[in-house]
């Protein structure tokens, strides 16, 4: 899931109409409602007037990388240096990257039980190098596609997905385990 909305943009008690597409129906309109204080599931940008982008695998929170993201007092040491050390190599040396990805947050949730350490950059997705959050969304994506057309056709063999942390373990999840939690952490942190 790919979340965009608006920091600025709404006067006060001006209301938003949403528009859900949920299990595989589209169109449907919600009553139009005034939107108060929302409590975000990835980290806001300060003075920023464009949407930001996260993604959400499985009760994993992804975030492409920013100046201001890696100003975070929770953004350690190590992930400065990197941002840092990728900002002066940008563009000639960025490796086809158009931005880096970062793990922001773990959400509490029987998926990922045994992780405990975000802040780390994403590199890697089942071994493909990831080049943006739009391209690790993609990937995402099409494992998803395949875990259901799997299922359909009566494999009943797991698929997995690997996301390697610059310095740190891999985080392993079964696909279709990790569709199902992604629905439960939406549930429960929207």
């Amino acid at each position: 899931i790919q979340h965009r909305y608006l920091l600025r943009g709404k006067r006060v008690d001006e209301p938003t109409i949403f528009t859900v597409y949920r299990d595989g129906k589209d169109n449907q309109e919600c009553p139009p409602c005034v939107l108060g204080n929302i409590p975000s599931i990835c980290l806001r940008w300060v003075d920023v007037d464009y949407p930001p982008d996260y993604l959400v695998l499985g009760a994993l929170v992804l975030l492409p990388m920013s100046w201001a993201l890696r100003s975070h007092k929770r953004c350690g040491k190590k992930l400065i240096g990197e941002s840092i050390d990728w900002c002066q190599k940008w563009p000639q040396e960025w490796e086809g990257k158009t931005g880096l990805v970062i793990l922001v947050d773990i959400l509490a949730h029987e998926l990922t039980f045994s992780y405990s350490r975000p802040w780390r950059q994403v590199t890697t997705y089942n071994g493909t190098p990831i080049l943006s959050l739009e391209h690790l969304r993609d990937m995402w994506q099409t494992s998803c596609q395949e875990s259901k057309s799997a299922k359909e056709d009566g494999n009943k063999d797991p698929t997995f997905a690997r996301l390697e942390l610059k310095g740190d373990r891999d985080i392993v999840l079964e696909v279709q385990a990790a569709i199902e939690a992604e629905s439960e952490v939406l549930k429960r942190h929207q």
